[in-house]
């Protein structure tokens, strides 16, 4: 990726910034961007080497690319979905389009690689202004005030290895956490059956193969059976690596 290096900038962060974004994600990448385009002196900061792998399904909605400006579909997007292929048991399948109302707003959805698209979002937001730094971890430092005569200083911060003074408590989950925790949890358990349906896991259990060879293997479709495999990666079934192997 080509970069924009803060002229100035160093091992000692001695330059000046108004935001500094830990994370060229997309929610970073776009906090640069916005943060960029209001005249603000902006540092992204990635601790991985850009453009970097992601686990993820990659499907977004069209409608994303009214909150992208001046971004151009074709960077990023792999492909459009406008139809489900539905089915139980794998028979008596049933293609149906998203939108089934033409009059209704699109509901199409974008399949994107997180390497590329995560990618694009922070060239944009160099493009923007922003100075971008891939590479570089963000640790953790106590900040200590200069000393005052007769006044106690106090850590602004507590240090990693400090034990707290008491138990951490878990902070509840909203109605809304729990009613998307009860709708995701259906996809990931529909996943799983997919997977042990079709044997995945022992199939691999020899070492890491490609979707390509996974469809070969049981007959599938390669796109279809890739996509089931980076859903299933992001939960923690399998892991995924750059080379599009799976274990």
């Amino acid at each position: 990726m080509k970069r924009r290096l803060a002229q100035g900038y160093n091992k000692r962060m001695s330059y000046q910034y108004d935001v500094i974004i830990c994370g060229a994600g997309p929610a970073g990448a776009c906090a640069g961007y916005e943060a960029a385009s209001a005249g603000l002196k902006t540092l992204i900061l990635e601790k991985r080497t850009l453009p970097r792998y992601k686990t993820c399904g990659g499907g977004i909605p069209l409608t994303v690319a009214d909150d992208l400006p001046r971004l151009v579909p074709e960077a990023f997007v792999e492909a459009t979905v406008t139809h489900l292929r539905h089915t139980w048991d794998f028979e008596d399948a049933h293609v149906a389009p998203l939108n089934p109302d033409p009059a209704q707003p699109s509901m199409s959805l974008w399949m994107v690689q997180r390497s590329i698209f995560d990618n694009a979002l922070t060239e944009r937001a160099a493009r923007a202004g922003s100075d971008v730094r891939d590479g570089v971890s963000v640790g953790h430092r106590p900040i200590v005030p200069p000393p005052v005569p007769g006044v106690k200083p106090v850590v602004s911060c507590r240090s990693l290895y400090e034990e707290p003074d008491e138990e951490p408590t878990m902070t509840q989950p909203t109605p809304q956490d729990q009613l998307t925790r009860m709708i995701t949890g259906y996809w990931v358990s529909q996943m799983v059956y997919v997977a042990a349906k079709l044997g995945l896991a022992d199939l691999l259990a020899g070492g890491p193969r490609t979707a390509e060879e996974l469809a070969q293997a049981t007959g599938t479709h390669s796109r279809s059976l890739y996509r089931l495999l980076r859903a299933l990666a992001s939960v923690g079934v399998f892991t995924g690596n750059q080379d599009r192997r799976f274990a």
